[in-house]
């Protein structure tokens, strides 16, 4: 699956031609797209049941940003609809808390 045009990765612009996704990373995103809604893995259970290394380069792929999120400094996985919702929570959750923090006691 390749990124779509207009994308910039480290920094440089590509088409989603030019960006070929390693082995390992598409085999990240093909176990995610399996793991049911709003389950979450932690980088080292994911790098266990696949088999890889949490530090080669197709954990750190930038074709799988919309896998994953660190959260109080923990990197967890899942499938994209399971990280675009923690996303958003998180975001509401901030917006909340620094609604919360401006006000006059």
């Amino acid at each position: 699956m390749p990124l779509p045009a207009g994308f910039k990765v480290n920094g440089s612009k590509i088409s989603g031609k030019n960006l070929r996704v390693p082995p390992g990373a598409q085999k990240i995103i093909t176990f995610l797209d399996k793991v049911p809604f709003s389950e979450l893995l932690t980088t080292m259970n994911l790098a266990l049941q696949l088999g890889l290394s949490v530090s080669g380069s197709s954990v750190s792929h930038p074709v799988l940003a919309p896998y994953h999120e660190k959260v109080d400094g923990k990197r967890f996985w899942g499938s994209r609809k399971s990280i675009a919702q923690l996303r958003k929570q998180l975001s509401t959750s901030e917006e909340y808390h620094a609604q919360d923090s401006g006000c006059d006691r």
